[in-house]
C-alpha cells in the first residue's frame, strides 16, 4: 500500500503526507529540525497548552535540555509527550 501512495505522490508531484493517514517519521534523522519548529513556535507565542490538561507536557518542556545537535537527553526521563509535540507539528509551516 505504502508503494503505490509514493508512486502517487511522485507521479502528482505533492507530498506523500497527503497521500496518508499514518505518515511515517524518522527520528533520527529528523530529530533536530523537529525540536527546533516546536522551539521556534513556542519562542513567538503561537503555542498555548492548557496546564490542568496537560501538567505533565509543560514539566517536560520546563526539564528538556539538548545538546550541541540538539539532541534531547532522555538519560533521566523517557520525553514521550515531547516526542508527541514534536510528531503533531512536524506539518504545521508558518
Amino acid at each position: 500500500m505504502l508503494l503505490l501512495q509514493l508512486e502517487r505522490a511522485k507521479q502528482d508531484n505533492r507530498p506523500l503526507h497527503l497521500y496518508m493517514n499514518i505518515v511515517p517519521v524518522n527520528f533520527s534523522t529528523k530529530h533536530r529540525a523537529m525540536l527546533g519548529n516546536v522551539r521556534k513556535w513556542i519562542d513567538k507565542g503561537h503555542v498555548a497548552i492548557d496546564p490542568d490538561l496537560f501538567p505533565e507536557l509543560l514539566t517536560e518542556l520546563r526539564i528538556a535540555t539538548s545538546d550541541e545537535e540538539m539532541s534531547l537527553d532522555k538519560t533521566e526521563y523517557s520525553m514521550d509527550l515531547l516526542d508527541s509535540l514534536r510528531l503533531s507539528m512536524e506539518y504545521i509551516v508558518y
